[in-house]
């Protein structure tokens, strides 16, 4: 199997990741903002990634898997890292409780029925996605400058897109349901 362009920056993503977490428990504000710098590379392949595979039409069985893995992995990692950290405050936390379980439950479905993988994500999931990026990036800058006023519309993204997570999350269980009921019916 050839990689393509588009896996290698899923995998690249995959990569960053424990890099970038790993900078955020360093004793230093450099590499905290390193840290920083990583995470918005990360957010930049998950972009490129989908775009490049869409525009030249290069997509593949192991990105199709490895993406949305990469894609969680990123997100839920940030999110307990923040937790771990201190960043988020009572409220919010239990809109991570809510996008953990969206994540996790998707991911489940997906295992047990190959097809639904071939649920292509709506655009309120990459709205979703784009919120909850935003919150967390604003919670690493408000930790790392010390603005706190951020904090506020930090928690306020996080909790948006828990709230888009059951929407999109319960849509697309629609759509699982639908295909499931169709593959019985045959």
């Amino acid at each position: 199997m050839k990689l393509k362009t588009n896996d290698w920056l899923t995998i690249s993503r995959v990569i960053i990741v424990p890099i970038m977490l790993g900078c955020f428990y360093a004793n230093d504000l450099f590499i905290h903002k390193i840290g920083m710098v990583l995470f918005m590379l990360a957010c930049t392949t998950d972009f490129l990634d989908g775009y490049y595979a869409r525009f030249f039409k290069t997509e593949t069985k192991f990105g199709t898997i490895l993406d949305p893995l990469a894609d969680k992995w990123m997100s839920l990692a940030s999110l307990i890292l923040l937790v771990h950290l201190n960043q988020i405050d009572n409220i919010t936390i239990w809109a991570i409780y809510i996008i953990l379980f969206r994540e996790i439950a998707i991911m489940g479905l997906r295992s047990f029925e190959p097809n639904i993988a071939k649920t292509s994500s709506s655009q309120l999931g990459k709205i979703k996605a784009t919120i909850l990026s935003i919150g967390i990036f604003l919670s690493i800058v408000s930790m790392i400058y010390g603005y706190q006023e951020l904090i506020l519309f930090a928690n306020g993204c996080i909790i948006l897109a828990s709230i888009l997570a059951v929407i999109s999350g319960t849509n697309y269980f629609i759509c699982a349901y639908k295909l499931l009921n169709d593959t019985e019916e045959s």
